[in-house]
């Protein structure tokens, strides 16, 4: 639970999940804060305000429900948010308290760490948000009437303090952040990108048997956590190809810049994973992290004898014969060499067969490539950010191959072999890569 908390995403902003280690900074921000005391309770904050805020549960609960959340400008807390989960019922989290240091006001923080909150509790299984609000306090009632909340009981007056005050309970419903789906005009076409979440961003890249729809069972977990983008390569999806030469690391770079993103973990499969580490080489300052899936390798020479398909590959393209070229293509990726097409899940089969149709439809002289130079396989020593290396146990040699180098010349680069698969591993054992991944991101990314 602490890694999503952690990931609420407020632009420009640091949140966290306050701990004991933070009562000192918290002791400060409610003493900053005394206006708001003042007008509750009549007094300022006591010398013991803080801890008291971090143990106060309503009846039935306990401190495990209790969740203080921490927004901190560099290294200065500047907000606190305390949240009650289940209550009164199951379904419900209770906000007690959303405070802005006095300096921090009138920026839309309010507004901007509610919203972050709302889609993160939402995500969390939350259906609508409750809070009290006293009625002298007419900005903050206003604020949440602002927000979409409404009254729902008005309460006996209640001693605060110096202060007799009386509480109104007010509702809004929890909505998630929707799935963003756009396009952005980036070197003569317009690439197709979906965004959802909020958090440390995380940017997937497809296989070149795929589109960005390989990672459909990605995209809504780790939106819970992160903020997820993911998009069509040139020639791939509802991203169109178009004439002359282009550059996917380019490509990636004004995406990126599009959207805004300082610094982005790269999880990406195949041509996806050669892309991202090209990238990370170009852009090191851009990448936090690297998870790297039966990913090419650029420059790398292969000493393998091709997947036994390839040459009739070559006769069915030169025919234009597009269905059997899908077919095969499956064949070499999707099962891999030790499997029969009738071992292999046939959804996942049909998911590939219908992303790659898409692909294979596009003329192969419409655009050229222009490829990272040098290429990355003698620069690994270069790559300086926490990398996660998945493979298959299935998957073509010549990738195990690679996986080994990138593995063994990445400093601190972690390998995992997923059993049962072969070239799209995320496609056929989602949980599985979902729980790796996860794992990797909590310990390996500390900003995560």
């Amino acid at each position: 639970m602490r890694g999503a908390i952690l990931n609420m995403f407020v632009p420009g902003y640091r949140v966290s999940r306050l701990e004991p280690v933070d009562i000192d900074a918290v002791q400060s921000l409610l003493i900053r804060c005394e206006d708001y005391f003042q007008l509750i309770s009549g007094a300022l904050p006591t010398p013991d305000e803080a801890r008291q805020t971090w143990v106060d549960v309503p009846p039935g609960k306990t401190t495990a429900d209790k969740f203080l959340f921490g927004l901190w400008a560099d290294n200065t807390l500047i907000g606190l948010l305390d949240a009650i989960r289940d209550y009164p019922q199951s379904g419900i989290w209770f906000v007690g308290l959303l405070l802005i240091d006095p300096a921090w006001r009138g920026h839309g923080l309010g507004d901007s760490w509610y919203r972050a909150f709302e889609d993160w509790a939402a995500r969390s299984g939350a259906s609508c948000i409750m809070l009290g609000v006293v009625e002298q306090n007419e900005k903050a009632f206003r604020f949440w009437q602002r927000l979409g909340f409404e009254v729902v009981e008005k309460r006996s007056p209640t001693r605060f303090g110096q202060k007799e005050q009386t509480v109104v309970v007010m509702r809004g419903e929890a909505h998630m952040e929707p799935i963003q789906m756009a396009s952005a005009d980036i070197g003569g076409t317009q690439f197709y990108y979906e965004t959802s979440g909020s958090g440390h961003p995380l940017l997937f890249i497809h296989a070149g048997i795929a589109d960005s729809r390989m990672w459909d069972e990605q995209f809504e977990f780790f939106a819970l956590h992160f903020r997820v983008i993911r998009y069509d390569l040139r020639g791939f999806g509802k991203t169109p190809m178009v004439a002359g030469s282009f550059s996917h690391v380019q490509d990636l770079y004004e995406l990126v810049k599009y959207l805004g993103i300082e610094k982005v973990c790269l999880i990406g499969c195949s041509i996806g994973g050669r892309t991202a580490l090209d990238f990370t080489l170009e852009h090191p300052d851009r990448v936090s992290g690297l998870v790297l899936v039966a990913s090419a390798l650029s420059g790398y020479r292969y000493a393998g004898d091709p997947p036994k398909q390839y040459a009739e590959i070559e006769e069915a393209d030169q025919r234009g014969d597009w269905a059997r070229v899908n077919e095969l293509e499956l064949q070499v990726w999707v099962d891999g060499p030790q499997r029969t097409p009738d071992q292999v899940d046939q959804q996942v089969r049909g998911k590939v067969r219908e992303m790659n149709a898409i692909a294979l439809s596009t003329p192969s002289d419409l655009g050229q490539e222009q490829r990272s130079e040098p290429g990355a396989a003698g620069r690994l020593a270069e790559v300086h950010v926490p990398t996660l290396v998945i493979v298959g146990d299935l998957d073509q040699p010549d990738v195990q191959s690679v996986a080994d180098t990138l593995a063994r010349e990445i400093v601190g680069a972690h390998k995992v072999i997923m059993q049962g698969t072969a070239h799209v591993p995320n496609m056929e054992q989602p949980d599985e890569f979902n729980r790796v991944v996860f794992d990797f991101l909590n310990k390996a990314i500390p900003e995560v």
